[in-house]
């Protein structure tokens, strides 16, 4: 049996590396829920339940340590029996991973409009999310870090490793060949496009190299704990994720530069498409904007907003127009503005 250096040696380091991701995912958050106001009622509470199953996989990777270190700590238990909270460490984790897996599979499947590769990510998700399950009743099961090496408890961790890097693989490759090929001849949606690729490849590949490596340290090396240093941080990983993506949206509007704001291409200008409501009213970054409604015999001047660029400490003057409105044909006029909808 290995030394307790080799045992927990690893597990501190990934609760160490848990704990670091989850300020960051606390900060996202936060940035998240005073942003995007206008999100739809499900997805603001699916970040919701993100952050309390993550706070619930911290608690447990935390306890875990912390009970064979202090409330065990020279007893022969410590090296001799799994952590309580092992058990529950890989449920509490596919309980993150794979929703937000499933969530990206819907997003491939708006933005590519090919269903059956969200629906084979969506196969793999959940196969991950078997083998996780698994992986507790088998800690529960065999108890004891001798039986460790056996082929009977490494199967289902191994099941849930796979599965878990190939929907991210697919997730990443997808995503970029789809993105892609949305590329128009308008400079603005290429460079958002770009970006956004950019940001794909970035946040699946970290989640993917550490679906592999937690994979390969778990069966060239079984004997230690070593894949613990990247298990008890991925879901950490997959939160964040898909927050830097969410919240980046206020980057890629900010990008027009035009008459009009540029198609959100990864998640579409559309309720049904993005996840929001409609704008209520645009500010502009360097000057003013003006949104006149005409109609065939009366006009109404719905808004009429004299903003001030940033640091103009005067005053802000509102002039508002009103007039009868009859036999309604909207005609929708904008001075150029570079801006993002609030």
């Amino acid at each position: 049996m290995p030394g307790i250096d080799l045992i927990y040696g690893p597990m501190l380091v990934g609760v160490f590396f848990n704990c670091i991701l989850f300020g960051v995912m606390v900060m996202q958050a936060f940035i998240y829920f005073q942003t995007y106001k206008a999100d739809l009622t499900w997805i603001r509470w699916f970040v919701f339940y993100l952050i309390i199953a993550e706070t619930v996989n911290t608690c447990c990777d935390m306890y875990l340590i912390y009970q064979p270190l202090v409330q065990e700590f020279g007893t022969p238990a410590a090296v001799t029996y799994f952590p309580m909270m092992l058990a529950a460490s890989p449920i509490v984790t596919v309980c993150v991973s794979t929703p937000v897996q499933i969530f990206t599979a819907w997003r491939i499947s708006v933005v590519s409009q090919r269903k059956i590769i969200a629906i084979i990510i969506c196969l793999f998700a959940l196969l991950s999310f078997v083998g996780a399950f698994w992986v507790g009743i088998q800690v529960v099961t065999f108890k004891l870090f001798a039986r460790k090496l056996s082929f009977q408890f490494n199967l289902p961790g191994v099941i849930w490793f796979v599965a878990s890097a190939v929907a991210d693989l697919l997730i990443t490759v997808t995503l970029v060949f789809s993105l892609s090929a949305r590329r128009t001849g308008h400079s603005l949606t290429n460079i958002s496009i770009n970006r956004i690729i950019r940001l794909t490849i970035q946040t699946g590949l970290t989640t993917l190299v550490f679906a592999m490596a937690d994979l390969l340290s778990f069966t060239i090396s079984p004997q230690t704990a070593e894949n613990f240093v990247w298990d008890f941080s991925i879901s950490k990983l997959y939160t964040n994720a898909l927050l830097s993506t969410l919240n980046a949206r206020v980057g890629w509007s900010n990008l027009n530069t035009g008459d009009r704001d540029p198609e959100n291409v990864l998640f579409g200008d559309s309720t049904t498409q993005i996840g929001s409501h409609p704008a209520k009213n645009y500010i502009s970054n360097t000057g003013a904007r003006r949104r006149n409604i005409t109609t065939g015999t009366a006009s109404e001047t719905v808004g009429s907003y004299e903003l001030q660029p940033p640091g103009f400490n005067g005053d802000v003057n509102v002039n508002i127009t009103k007039h009868t409105v009859s036999d309604y044909t909207p005609e929708i006029h904008d001075n150029a503005v570079q801006g993002y909808t609030q």
